[in-house]
């Protein structure tokens, strides 16, 4: 009888165990798609260095709204699409500098910080161009979110 509570014991161990773990990595992965916001309410990037990323929000800010809705924003989608397209969503070869190398997420950060500028200037969403969030959904659904 007691080897028998004993075993008992120990399935329910294991069981709990495993709901435990399965339990943090689903709070893993949600936590890992979700969109985040900063306490001061500007977005907080998930891919990029913070100190990487606030460098090129002051950029954005000090550009004409020429710079931001022609260069910067289109080819951010565009580089974006390309990284989709070939499979690279977070792993890319950035050294730290530029943005050469960079994969999806990265530049899907700074289309993001892109995003909250041209609307503090109300110009956005750009036309002819996916929203931020549009391209959030696309990045998601490629990495199982």
């Amino acid at each position: 009888m007691s080897a028998a509570i004993l075993g008992l014991g120990i399935s329910v161990v294991a069981a709990v165990r495993v709901g435990v773990n399965d339990l943090g990595a689903d709070i893993g992965n949600s936590l890992s798609c979700a969109s985040v916001a900063s306490l001061t309410g500007r977005y907080a990037p998930r891919y990029l260095p913070q100190d990487f990323a606030s460098e090129r929000e002051a950029d954005y800010a000090s550009n004409q709204d020429s710079e931001n809705l022609g260069y910067y924003y289109g080819r951010r989608v565009e580089w974006f699409r390309r990284n989709m397209d070939s499979g690279n969503y977070t792993e890319g070869t950035w050294d730290g500098t530029g943005t050469e190398g960079m994969s999806a997420g990265q530049y899907l950060d700074l289309i993001e910080l892109m995003a909250q500028e041209l609307e503090s200037r109300g110009d956005y969403p750009v036309p002819g161009q996916p929203t931020a969030d549009e391209l959030r959904a696309q990045f998601n659904s490629a990495i199982g979110c």
